[in-house]
């Protein structure tokens, strides 16, 4: 989803991270040197312009070609970030329509119909909806259990194994309402939006 790398204190990279989490969008604040375990993303951004090329670099690694941004005023850097996703995505809040899944306003449907997902149900599957595209295989990548549990658990990665059980609820919601899995779970590969 949307990963800021930041070479700052910890503290302040949670805080910040809390920020986005708290609003329901998947982010994961990281430093340079362990950014490479959280790619690839939906959007890169960089809070010091010293850190463009190493990052540029790692991520022409994983051959992601997502948009690195540098922002350095991190007091508004939320707003900053929202903005850059949405210029190449959409409106990150408005109404959007990736693979049987309208999200529209606090609403998800799924096959056109109404799933009551929780907070932190809602940020994977953001993340999930906006996972960038395999160039070999011109499909969305698997997220693994760690990965959703960095961006979008308040807890990080010491919640990773309520990643299984809200993936779990995700797809009981979508079973009773539509009789389709809405996550689709490959072992040894991850998790991505169930693909019809």
């Amino acid at each position: 989803m949307i990963l800021i790398i930041d070479n700052t204190q910890r503290k302040f990279r949670a805080d910040v991270r809390n920020i986005f989490l708290l609003r329901n969008v998947p982010c994961f604040m990281t430093e340079t040197s362990q950014c490479d375990a959280y790619m690839p993303a939906a959007l890169i951004v960089v809070t010091e312009q010293y850190l463009l090329d190493e990052v540029s670099y790692i991520a022409g690694v994983h051959r992601s070609n997502c948009p690195i941004c540098v922002h350095e005023d991190l007091r508004d850097l939320y707003d900053y970030a929202i903005d850059a996703f949405s210029e190449r995505y959409g409106d990150f809040f408005g109404t959007t329509k990736i693979s049987r899944v309208l999200t529209r306003g606090g609403e998800t449907l799924f096959c056109g119909r109404i799933l009551y997902l929780t907070d932190c149900e809602k940020r994977i599957l953001s993340m999930l909806k906006y996972a960038p595209i395999d160039p070999d295989t011109n499909e969305r990548i698997y997220y693994s259990k760690e990965q959703i549990a960095a961006f979008c658990m308040i807890d990080g990665l010491d919640a990773m194994g309520a990643v299984t059980v809200h993936i779990s609820h995700m797809n009981s919601k979508a079973n009773k309402a539509t009789g389709f899995d809405i996550v689709e779970c490959k072992r040894y590969m991850g998790y991505r939006l169930h693909v019809f």
